[in-house]
């Protein structure tokens, strides 16, 4: 009864084996090709968000030298509103 087993191929296991490694390259190749890929979006979400920080910035001076600003009008007017007080009690 053993004589009459069948013999496998000594070709056959290199075989799967040799198409198990290529299905792994294939993987670890396209790990790497998306690897890159994620690198690459990264750095532009880095690219960008430093450019909104730095147009955030500039709207923040903006916006604190239009404060300054109006704060020394209505200093201004504040200060002609008291001098036309004076001058209409004087009157």
């Amino acid at each position: 009864m053993s004589d009459k087993k069948r013999k496998v191929n000594p070709w056959v296991p290199v075989v799967v084996m040799g198409v198990v490694a290529i299905l792994f390259s294939v993987y670890a190749f396209q790990s790497q090709i998306d690897l890159l890929d994620s690198r690459k979006e990264m750095e532009q979400l880095k690219s960008q968000m430093l450019m909104c920080q730095q147009e955030a910035e500039n709207q923040q001076r903006h916006a604190s030298n239009a404060r300054r600003s109006a704060q020394a009008e209505g200093e201004k007017v504040r200060q002609e509103l008291e001098d036309c007080k004076k001058s209409n009690k004087r009157k």
